[in-house]
């Protein structure tokens, strides 16, 4: 991760905003259900075969090309992003 500070101001005025937003993204993120199961006695409602069948099911049906028509990868700049880190 760059530091916002680490890029030079011609390159800042110029990024798009996912890259320059003030996001923390060094911490590691762990999480744990045990205590909330135990707590609500919860259990799973589907199997974990059946819920990944469905959750195919779904992504097949709702494409992302069709949800998110906005978005191009094409028009994604890597080797612009890539300056950035060789700076």
């Amino acid at each position: 991760m760059v530091d916002k500070r680490d890029i030079p101001q011609n390159l800042l005025d110029s990024l798009p905003e996912h890259i320059v937003a003030n996001n923390n993204y060094q911490q590691d993120w762990i999480t744990d259900t045990t205590q909330f199961r135990k707590e609500f006695n919860f259990k799973e409602s589907i199997p974990l075969k059946e819920a990944i069948k469905r959750t195919v099911k779904w992504n097949r049906k709702n494409h992302p090309k069709e949800l998110h028509k906005e978005f191009n990868p094409s028009k994604v700049d890597y080797e612009y992003e890539d300056r950035i880190f060789q700076t």
